[in-house]
């Protein structure tokens, strides 16, 4: 089990028919060989699992994927803590080329395709 960078960018959809590089989230976790994140692992080391959110014409977001018990959430900083509200993450494995749904910031779920994994 290694921690991995996972870069996600926004996925086709009628706004974006070829998706966009400039919808972007960035995030580190503790990844399996078949793409599967670590929970247990997750839960014992959570500052390291970071996520940075790069929005064209926005300023970035940072914060935490977090476990819950409805499955794994991101939250952002919020006034310089981490008790920001929760976006559901909708995805327990990650593979190259794959999509995942997240729920945004504006309360909109969107589809995310894998641009990378190192």
């Amino acid at each position: 089990m290694e921690w991995k960078l996972v870069r996600l960018e926004l996925a086709s959809n009628g706004e974006f028919p070829r998706g966009s590089a400039g919808r972007t989230y960035l995030l580190r976790l503790p990844l399996a060989d078949d793409g599967h994140v670590d929970c247990t692992r997750l839960a014992a080391e959570p500052e390291r699992a970071v996520v940075r959110r790069y929005w064209a014409n926005e300023a970035d977001r940072i914060g935490h994927l977090v476990g819950t018990s409805a499955g794994l959430a991101i939250r952002y900083e919020v006034n310089d803590n981490s008790n920001g509200p929760l976006f559901p993450f909708g995805a327990d494995r990650l593979s190259l080329g794959g999509e995942v749904k997240l729920t945004d910031v504006d309360g909109r779920e969107r589809d995310f395709r894998v641009a990378s994994v190192t």
